[in-house]
């Protein structure tokens, strides 16, 4: 089977055309993003409570709501915000591979359950649930450069040309629309008038509610009729009212004589805003911003491609000066990224073949082994294709190393002929191809089940690591699968055709360089010699690598995943407490001027009104994305933190913290750790508080952290409204009309709906601003009593100050406080969780808990599992040669030089400062491999020679000398290939550093060092072998055979 290629050669080379177009057609069509679908998938129900502060909202509506939820199939935690302003947000995440849309199915069963006990007000709004990523993908603006359009003009346009058609897209989970002025039918009431004219609030809004309706009046001369009955007409009135002026005609009292009081005595009405919560602007421009959220899952490169192609259809109708602008794109980090590996790849190509080049020296020997290589990457893009993987960058990074490995089957064939056809002179290309794929097909196959074997630990992992380790492995493994096959295959067919003898010897720069790895090899042969003839330098150097690999590896820092520049960075702005939105406004402002001033800024995107951290509502916050100028334009995100951070310290009036965006999008705010500090025994917020304060003085006292903070606070002015229960009885005052008195002036209510443009928008009253600012206002407003009299509320109502909170929440059910932080500089992840961690335990007191979330969640799950995947690893890799050579020694020999590497990896990663995340993991767990393929082409010719009847020492010698050549070629070739990763620089340079210094660390290591004691290991374990074999059978099992087939393995 092994000769069917050479006799076959166009049978080979259809084979591999066959794998090269399926590679082509899947190359169009396979899906590219920056990660593996690893982010867990998060379903949000949002729910609003007009006029409730936090505390309401949060026992009223996210009691029964949360307590419904809890336990859901496949839910990993839940957090909620509950906001002054009424608003109400439940993120629950699930664990991954569940399905987002029976996740969402789910949810709504269990909300139908749950709404009868939630206040009418909540139901009259609606409960909305989305399946909806939390990571934020592009930032679009619409802005009028002429103003002639106004806010709320914008905002309509917004919502009726731009947000509908973008949420149709395949893949958008949401679109917000922030700084929107949606319409609204606003009835502002003037209490003086009011009282003047002796109307209440519930006057007004019974009349809106009764006067406002949608009208279905029926037909005249509808079946069944006489058959006289010759026409049907329909009847049709003005029921639903739809200006301001309508609205102003309303009547609230007459008498007989033909007196009115109408709703425009007592309040302006006018078409405006349903809120004015939150402002936003980008360059100070101000204007409407759709906030474009990813479904889960949503392949991001794809989704903002077709979200753009939208854009630019939709923009040919645009009316005159309304203009839109994408402001901030996610996925430009991850085309960069793409691009940088893509240009990596394409580097390490040319470096490859000219190391092949250098030491084949013949241009058909590089041109069969340069053709391995596309069918190899080929043929693995069609199976992820066909697996339904993505190209992403696990899988990309994949690439890269597969091309320095795919070509090490192919050269050690093409040497191999070429070797024997110098060493034979008689004999053809088409005999020694015959021959040198006998004796290579064994260490072939054997390495690439060595390589599959590292891997197989990696494929029972669960989790987002699992699935990163796996996308990655997968890749490598097909790739390696498929080298395999070309190299037996189209390999030998084109050697067979076209290796030439050498008619003329190598001259010139060539013939020096062959002497110098001749002189190489031989000084290498004589101190492998010495080592083989010391066996305690080879025991000691064994026992001091793993040393090395155990004392180093402990010192690593570690991080799940590394801080990548990804282009941009986040603002959040906390003010004092109670301050106002304007306020925040003028802060934002000051924000802006200083971030214009400073020449890496390209874009920032400000907004009033909302925390991006604890993703809530409140007048005293804000938040801005800063869009950074292209990568090679300005210095590192690391560099410009601090100093970004030290320019806007020069506004006093708010706390503003500069903070990057996570590594994974979609799981957590920001970068750094995610804390949620909860309490667990029914404390106050007040003394939550408290607690939380008191841990984060103590973290920031801590020198391998800082900016440690929470945006919680229970410090918010507030007033404290008590009602006097018994005169109100006195009175007939029942106490809920007067708090739909309170909520009508202060937070509105909600009295109808009305038509616009085809479009239903809501009615709300509320009394005009003038009439909102001070506390003696509430003194000011009158209630009906059950008698009909009007009762002032200076009668019911007395206010105490007191402070709250401007908003809750809760995780898990327990009400909590979000911590965040970062370390120190050169103090990774690891290191802060482990040191927050201790910070808890000196100073939570009892009753009070903690839990991880988002990434630090992750990285605690993953936290310890790489030493055993090492050793899981290894255990597979001995077990699969002991059944390939059917030997339980040489196996050892080949594996315990893998230390070498390991020692080489981690010694690399310390000297460059680099951490111990995933991709350094996947470069520990290559490095196995890779090593024990160098240890398998020495010691499989050794065991050879020695089955041939050699003495241990010769035959040792024999596989050191023989194959030096060969294992240089592929170990220097995978050393240069992997240079322009540890080089790296743009985007993902983190990423690709730690994987290229792994690689070039360890492989150096195991080139430079684990050659020199490979052989000695294989002698000393093999002489153990045979004399543990004579005294047991008395017997030497080598002795006479040198009849023996060079090519049977030796049974042990």
């Amino acid at each position: 089977m092994l000769h069917f290629f050479i006799r076959r050669p166009k049978f080979a080379m259809v084979l591999a055309l066959i794998i090269v177009i399926a590679g082509c057609l899947a190359l169009r069509l396979i899906p590219v993003e920056q990660f593996p679908d690893i982010t867990p998938p998060v379903v949000r129900v949002s729910a609003f409570y007009p006029g409730a502060n936090a505390g309401d909202v949060a026992q009223a509506v996210g009691g029964p709501i949360e307590r419904q939820i809890n336990g859901v199939s496949h839910m990993l935690y839940m957090e909620s915000n509950s906001s002054n302003n009424g608003r109400y947000d439940l993120s629950i995440t699930f664990a991954n591979g569940t399905s987002a849309d029976m996740a969402v199915v789910e949810i709504q069963n269990r909300l139908s359950q749950v709404t009868a006990q939630l206040p009418p007000e909540v139901n009259a709004q609606g409960i909305t649930v989305r399946k909806r990523a939390s990571n934020i993908l592009m930032g679009i603006s619409l802005t009028s450069p002429k103003r002639s359009h106004d806010m709320l003009a914008l905002s309509q346009f917004a919502r009726q040309r731009v947000r509908d058609a973008l949420a149709r897209i395949d893949g958008v989970g949401d679109v917000d629309v922030l700084g929107a002025r949606d319409y609204s039918m606003r009835v502002w009431l003037k209490p003086q008038r009011m009282e003047a004219l002796h109307i209440s609030t519930d006057d007004i809004i019974t009349a809106l509610r009764q006067q406002n309706v949608q009208a279905a009046a029926g037909q005249l001369g509808a079946s069944p009729t006489p058959a006289t009955q010759l026409q049907t007409l329909t009847l049709s009135g003005q029921g639903r009212l739809d200006s301001p002026a309508a609205f102003s005609r309303i009547v609230l009292r007459s008498n007989a004589h033909g007196g009115m009081v109408r709703l425009g005595d007592v309040a302006d009405v006018a078409l405006g805003a349903e809120n004015y919560q939150i402002n936003a602007s980008v360059n100070n421009t101000s204007g409407v911003l759709l906030m474009v959220y990813p479904a889960p899952g949503a392949n991001a490169l794809r989704l903002v491609t077709a979200i753009k192609r939208e854009l630019a259809r939709l923009s040919a109708d645009f009316p005159e000066d309304i203009r839109y602008q994408v402001k901030f794109d996610a996925s430009e980090s991850v085309q960069s990224a793409i691009k940088e590996i893509n240009q990596s790849l394409a580097l390490t190509l040319l470096v490859v073949l000219l190391v092949v080049y250098l030491f084949m020296q013949r241009i058909r020997a590089t041109l069969i082994v340069a053709l391995a290589i596309p069918v190899s990457l080929l043929g693995t893009v069609a199976v992820l294709y066909l697996m339904g993987y993505s190209l992403n960058m696990l899988s990309l990074f994949a690439m890269v190393l597969a091309l320095n490995i795919v070509v090490d089957d192919a050269i050690v064939v093409v040497e191999s002929v070429e070797r024997l056809m110098s060493d034979s002179p008689g004999k053809t290309a088409l005999q020694a191809t015959r021959e040198a794929v006998t004796q290579i097909a064994g260490p072939v196959i054997a390495t690439t089940l060595v390589l599959l074997a590292v891997f197989v630990p990696i494929t029972m992992m669960s989790g987002i690591s699992g699935e990163l380790y796996r996308q990655f492995a997968l890749t490598l493994c097909a790739a390696m699968i498929i080298s395999s096959i070309t190299a037996l295959t189209l390999t030998p067919a084109l050697s067979a055709l076209l290796v030439r003898r050498h008619a003329t010897p190598v001259t010139g720069g060539f013939a020096r360089f062959n002497r110098g790895v001749e002189a190489l090899r031989d000084g290498y042969v004589r101190v492998v010699g010495y080592i083989s003839r010391h066996a305690w330098i080879g025991i000691a150097g064994v026992v001091g690598a793993a040393a090395i690999v155990w004392g180093c590896y402990r010192m690593l820092p570690t991080a799940f995943l590394p801080q990548e520049d990804q282009g941009y960075v986040f603002i959040n702005a906390q003010l004092p407490d109670g301050a106002s939105l304007m306020r925040t406004d003028q802060v934002m402002d000051q924000m802006y001027q200083q971030l214009a001033a400073n020449p890496a800024v390209e874009d920032v995107i400000k907004i009033s009104g909302f925390s991006l951290i604890s993703g809530t509502n409140a007048s005293n916050t804000g938040f801005a994305i800063v869009m950074l100028k292209p990568w090679r334009e300005r210095p590192s995100v690391d560099e410009l933190l601090p100093a970004m951070q030290q320019q806007l310290a020069r506004i006093p009036s708010a706390m503003l913290m500069v903070i990057a965006p996570p590594p994974i999008s979609g799981l957590g705010n920001a970068a750094g750790f995610d804390l949620r500090l909860q309490a667990l025994s029914g404390q106050s917020p007040r003394q939550l508080a408290r607690i939380s304060h008191a841990i984060i003085m103590a973290a920031n006292q801590q020198p391998a952290l800082q900016r440690v903070f929470t945006t919680f606070s229970a410090n918010s002015p507030e007033l404290k409204l008590v009602i006097d229960r018994q005169r109100a009885a006195m009175l007939q005052v029942p106490i809920e009309r007067v708090f739909a008195t309170l909520q009508t002036a202060f937070g509105g209510t909600l009295a109808g709906d009305f038509t616009q443009d085809n479009r239903l928008y809501r009615v709300q009253v509320q009394n005009e601003m003038n009439y909102r600012q001070r506390s003696e206002q509430i003194h000011h407003l009158s209630v009906r009593s059950n008698s009909g009299a009007l009762v002032n509320l200076s009668q019911l109502v007395t206010m105490e100050p007191t402070l709250g909170t401007p908003f809750l929440t809760a995780y898990n059910l327990f009400p909590s406080v979000s911590v965040n932080g970062s370390g120190a500089e050169n103090v990774r992840s690891g290191e802060t969780m482990r040191v927050m961690e201790q910070v808890l335990r000196d100073h939570l007191p009892p009753g009070y808990g903690y839990s991880w979330s988002g990434l630090s969640l992750q990285e605690r799950q993953n936290s310890g599992q790489i030493l055993y995947l090492c050793l899981a690893a290894m255990l597979f890799a001995y077990l699969f040669l002991v059944a390939q050579y059917e030997s339980w020694s040489m196996p050892a020999a080949v594996l315990l030089s893998v230390v070498f590497a390991l020692a080489g990896a981690v010694i690399g990663l310390q000297l460059t400062g680099l951490t111990n995340n995933i991709y350094a993991q996947i470069g520990l767990m290559l490095l196995i491999g890779l090593a024990a393929k160098n240890a398998i082409l020495i010691v499989e010719f050794a065991a050879k020679r020695r089955a041939a009847g050699e003495n241990l020492m010769q035959s040792a010698l024999s596989g050191a000398r023989r194959r030096f050549r060969a294992v240089i070629m592929t170990a220097v070739s995978f050393i240069i290939g992997v240079i322009p990763l540890m080089l790296a620089g743009g985007a993902s340079e983190q990423s690709r550093q730690t994987i290229g210094v792994t690689l070039f660390a360890g492989m150096l290591a195991a080139t430079t060092l684990g050659l020199l004691f490979i052989p000695a290991l294989y002698l000393h374990i093999q002489t153990l072998r045979e004399k543990c074999h004579r005294r047991f059978s008395g017997e030497n099992p080598h002795k006479n055979k040198k009849d023996k087939d060079e090519n049977a393995p030796s049974h042990r």
